[in-house]
């Protein structure tokens, strides 16, 4: 099932009509805490994707920016190798635009890696055109600033594993005092009487 994912630098321009919220991890754009993710997208609720920018956190981001500006193609390379020897699961996500796109994809097979295999993409076009689903296609961001009518992006994403909600962990049972000594003397009771009846039989 295809899901809307918004990014911005400002997470309140997000309208919360999205399945998943998208920020950045690091970079010059302004970078989300979990924290301000938590307080307007509950993770219960919301997927999160959070972008690398410089490339330096392929153990912790969600999808590598590749743009003028941020990550080049060489650096997608060396990300999509570090994502896969750090165990993480899946396709490394690296958002692309229709100009690089194929520099990104030749740059990562020089290394080894191949598109639907190692990789896959997140394609800009940000004018409704709409890139579909297919080999390591896994999101087209669709609609910029102009056509949503905010400070935000729309992106549509294909790949169902992807940035999916989180539930909270579960809260630890919080037992008062008396509850506490009532269990602790019902287990000394309970002992007292098997003691009792293993004594009985011998």
């Amino acid at each position: 099932m295809t899901r809307i994912m918004g990014d911005s630098t400002s997470l309140t321009a997000i309208p919360l009509t999205v399945n998943i919220a998208a920020a950045y991890y690091n970079g010059h754009v302004g970078v989300a805490t979990a924290a301000q993710m938590q307080a307007r997208f509950p993770h219960d609720k919301y997927g999160w994707c959070l972008f690398d920018v410089t490339g330096a956190n392929a153990d912790k981001a969600d999808a590598l920016d590749v743009e003028n500006g941020d990550a080049t193609p060489a650096t997608a390379n060396l990300w999509v190798q570090s994502w896969h020897k750090l165990g993480r699961p899946g396709l490394a996500p690296l958002y692309v635009n229709r100009g690089n796109e194929q520099a990104v994809i030749s740059a990562c097979e020089s290394g080894g890696s191949k598109l639907g295999a190692q990789f896959g993409l997140i394609v800009s076009t940000l004018d409704g055109t709409i890139v579909p689903p297919g080999t390591g296609i896994l999101a087209c961001q669709v609609k910029g600033a102009k056509l949503t009518g905010g400070d935000w992006d729309m992106s549509l994403v294909y790949d169902a594993s992807l940035w999916l909600p989180v539930a909270p962990p579960p809260k630890p049972m919080v037992v008062s005092d008396a509850q506490a000594k009532a269990a602790a003397e019902a287990v000394v009771s309970g002992g007292a009487v098997l003691a009792l009846y293993v004594d009985e039989r011998s």
